[in-house]
């Protein structure tokens, strides 16, 4: 089968796990609600053995935990027994892996064994010191810059690469969007819901208020995250709000797990600031698709 690769970051939940971890442990929580906060996010994968990423969950949660200073005994002591017991490699061992890579897991366990046997390291924790500020209410109605291929800026480039290439986006149009919910997460960490217009606006024809509130197709996308450096660089406008009815608004797209997963891994927006690519969620109700703003169920 060639040579597995059993680092115990070597898989997707593992990474998406640490960083899940990092932001957590920024909030102002005791250590035991940190702990409680993590595994409520991944309960679908913490509480099924029959999972083959719960081993992996526990292990990576331990090593995060004790890297990061934090006192969780239980948490400890049940990723030891995992070791002890074998159960990790014997998942490895079913789904493949040859011998010579199982043994080099289970010389990578003992050592993690080895290092939750000690006390955890004394440090100080980096700790948010008030909730994120609500960049947009409910009701906002954006405008953004498009390239030719109906995408938004990407804000991830850094300084450094808008400097050296001048060329790096060009606008040829606009794109619009309307946020239908918010929220913080945690008390702490911003999220967005919003709908965009799957339609683009040629650059000398900047849409107003009443051209969108008469534009159909119109796309639910997943919650995102926006930062004011994300905010600055898509060079998003508000150009007006409209009147939503909150309470049905946030019925219709409720969606509590992809709020939190979307704010503790700060996904942002600007994966679905787009036009012609965009998909629908598909357990939206069809009759708020392709119709105009005015006439969705969600306005008062």
């Amino acid at each position: 089968m060639g040579t597995w690769d059993i680092g115990l970051y070597s898989s997707d939940i593992a990474i998406d796990l640490k960083l899940s971890i990092k932001v957590i442990c920024s909030l102002p929580y005791d250590d035991k609600r940190i702990v409680d906060e993590i595994v409520e996010s991944y309960k679908d994968i913490a509480f099924d053995k029959d999972d083959e990423d719960c081993t992996v969950f526990w292990l990576v949660l331990a090593d995060q935990l004790h890297k990061k200073g934090f006192n969780c005994p239980e948490v400890f002591e049940k990723a030891i027994r995992i070791i002890d017991s074998g159960q990790d490699v014997k998942i490895f061992r079913d789904l493949g892996a040859d011998e010579s890579s199982l043994k080099k897991r289970e010389g990578k366990l003992q050592k993690l064994k080895d290092k939750l046997i000690e006390s955890p390291p004394n440090k100080v924790r980096k700790i948010l010191k008030k909730p994120e500020k609500l960049l947009f209410d409910i009701g906002d109605v954006i405008l953004f810059p498009l390239d030719e291929r109906g995408l938004p800026f990407n804000p991830y480039y850094t300084a450094k690469q808008i400097a050296e290439e001048p060329d790096i986006f060009i606008q040829t149009g606009w794109g619009a969007a309307v946020i239908v919910d918010n929220g913080l997460i945690y008390d702490y960490l911003t999220y967005y819901k919003l709908i965009v217009c799957n339609k683009s606006f040629e650059f000398d024809d900047k849409p107003r208020l009443n051209t969108l509130m008469n534009t159909s197709t119109w796309v639910i996308e997943n919650p995102g995250t926006c930062s004011k450096s994300h905010f600055k660089k898509m060079q998003i406008e508000k150009i007006g709000t409209i009147d939503i009815n909150k309470k049905r608004a946030k019925k219709i797209f409720a969606n509590h797990k992809y709020a939190l997963s979307a704010a503790v891994d700060n996904i942002s927006i600007s994966n679905y600031l787009n036009t012609g690519v965009s998909l629908k969620y598909t357990n939206v109700i069809n009759s708020l698709y392709d119709l105009p703003i005015k006439r969705l169920r969600i306005l008062r």
